[in-house]
């Protein structure tokens, strides 16, 4: 897994670190909540793929009652559907990557597919960390994330990858922390880190 991070944040020419930091964080965090998450996700597409072939109007109820919904993060990256369709879409138009097309959330048919790839295709949820990141990083300093980026500009950006705020939080400043470590163990065994 390492390999394909570093070869994916190579092509995103980011520090491997940094997917590495977001990911082992998000996998630290991850409780049964989050498998009770995507189950209600699961539940709510299956609904809505069986009403679809049965030819039956849409209940607007699901919605509603706010345990069933057709979004939750999800994969190593904890990323939701929106998010991951903002970033997709955000790089396709910077020309960081391509799609192949455009997405919208309020499609049904991208909504469902691109949660499901977040949820069952590790490379996918990678590349799309990645694309959050740099997505995050351009919001809160308008320029492309690099390695040049200060320590400071790094906790904002992992900051806005997990919420939408331009200040240093919490989670912020750990996944740095987390992130150095990694950056250590990537140098101790010559591992490419970055793009060459």
């Amino acid at each position: 897994m390492i390999p394909m991070i570093c070869e994916i944040a190579g092509q995103l020419c980011i520090p491997a670190e940094w997917i590495l930091g977001i990911m082992e964080h998000e996998m630290a965090m991850m409780n049964v909540l989050d498998v009770i998450a995507d189950r209600l996700v699961i539940l709510y597409w299956r609904g809505w793929h069986l009403q679809n072939r049965l030819h039956v109007h849409h209940n607007p109820e699901w919605k509603r009652h706010g345990m069933i919904r057709n979004d939750s993060s999800t994969g190593y990256g904890q990323i939701f559907a929106r998010t991951a369709m903002e970033a997709l879409n955000f790089a396709r138009r910077n020309q960081i990557y391509d799609p192949q097309r455009t997405f919208s959330s309020d499609n049904p048919e991208d909504m469902w597919y691109v949660w499901n790839r977040l949820r069952t295709d590790r490379r996918f949820n990678v590349l799309v960390c990645g694309l959050c990141l740099i997505h995050a990083g351009t919001r809160i300093n308008e320029t492309r994330p690099t390695q040049a980026y200060t320590p400071d500009e790094v906790r904002k950006m992992f900051s806005r990858y997990n919420a939408k705020t331009a200040t240093i939080t919490e989670y912020g400043k750990e996944v740095y922390r987390i992130s150095m470590n990694w950056k250590k163990y990537l140098l101790q065994n010559e591992l490419t880190h970055t793009e060459s």
